[in-house]
């Protein structure tokens, strides 16, 4: 409990559902579960020899675009989700004006801005990181610009879900950590939460 409360503001103890708050304590682990499954999206999508280098990229950019869309479109939601009904705090903002300002905070236009730039650094990364898997595995460019262009419907399917579910973990709890980090600034409406921004 004393490593969870490092990661909450002193208001917040006892508002946030304690599943919520594990996610921000094992932020670096569930980061790279999800880069690690991402990266099982980049294996999956090289292994087969009718499947291009190249052609993976699509999914580093994809798979961050659209988890940030479903994060811009659906807010974190700390109240609505399995992890308040297990620790029967759901519908907690309903009743408790602290938990309604909880979940105010992530529909904020700041919050809203660090998720689309989060999404484009986690491509940025995402691209990079398939380059250095494809050159040592393909030996791309050289090798696989030679050849015709080539899809296959069956295989990229999982692949793009990898990419997306990776994506979306990385991304919810990079949100999460850097909400409950500038809580203090939201409620008074300072910094990145200024009126006008």
């Amino acid at each position: 409990m004393n490593s969870l409360k490092r990661h909450l503001p002193t208001e917040l103890w006892g508002k946030v559902p304690p599943l919520t708050a594990v996610l921000v304590d094992g932020r670096v682990f569930w980061e790279l579960f999800g880069f690690g499954l991402c990266l099982l999206g980049v294996l999956e999508g090289l292994r087969e020899s009718h499947t291009y280098a190249w052609a993976c990229f699509s999914g580093a950019v994809l798979g961050p675009i659209i988890a940030a869309w479903v994060l811009l479109f659906f807010p974190i939601q700390p109240y609505r989700s399995w992890q308040a009904q297990a620790s029967g705090m759901q519908n907690k903002d309903t009743h408790d004006p602290l938990a309604k300002r909880v979940v105010e905070l992530f529909e904020t236009p700041a919050v809203r801005r660090f998720t689309i730039q989060t999404a484009a650094r986690l491509a940025f990364i995402l691209l990079f990181s398939t380059a250095v898997v494809a050159a040592f595995l393909w030996g791309w460019p050289s090798r696989s610009l030679h050849r015709p262009i080539t899809i296959n419907n069956n295989l990229f399917l999982p692949v793009y879900f990898l990419y997306t579910v990776g994506s979306f973990i990385i991304l919810k709890v990079e949100i999460l950590a850097w909400a409950f980090t500038n809580w203090t600034s939201f409620q008074r409406g300072e910094g990145p939460f200024q009126p006008g921004k």
